[in-house]
């Protein structure tokens, strides 16, 4: 059985394309706009521009696929409030907002594994953050940060 391995919080790479397509990553969904490679995009500034004037990394994800991001109970009720999201995912977004320089905590924001890279092209979030193999269809719509497990 191969081995698992996690890159360094000071190894997380925003912008730089995966080079073993087979492999499993963490997906790190960035748009292609972010990099401007679409001439027809109506945003007039960057979206990490806009992450630091709000000073808040919102990084969506689907607490549903152990280890990388699960939800725990808080306490009392069954609201949104009384979830919190834990694991591998949550201590890399943290890991990204702080090397990013932002001092508030990551806004975790509920996802749909189907809709993830629709949602962040929508703004709905800054970025995707699940367990998911780089393919090279989902490579035509979203980069990739470098494979985190191999």
């Amino acid at each position: 059985m191969p081995s698992t391995h996690f890159a360094p919080a000071d190894r997380l790479c925003l912008l730089q394309p995966a080079m073993r397509i087979s492999t499993t990553a963490l997906l790190a969904v960035f748009p292609k706009w972010w990099a401007g490679a679409h001439a027809d995009c109506s945003q007039t500034g960057s979206v990490l521009d806009a992450i630091i004037a709000r000073g808040r990394l919102r990084v969506g994800m689907t607490g549903s696929y152990r280890p990388f991001s699960y939800k725990v109970a808080t306490g009392g009720g069954s609201s949104s409030s009384s979830v919190r999201y834990i694991g591998a995912d949550i201590d890399m977004a943290r890991a990204l907002s702080s090397a990013m320089g932002l001092a508030a905590e990551p806004e975790f924001v509920a996802a749909s594994f189907a809709n993830l890279t629709a949602d962040v092209r929508a703004g709905l979030y800054d970025i995707g953050m699940t367990g998911v193999s780089i393919t090279t269809g989902r490579l035509l719509s979203a980069f990739f940060t470098q494979p985190v497990l191999r």
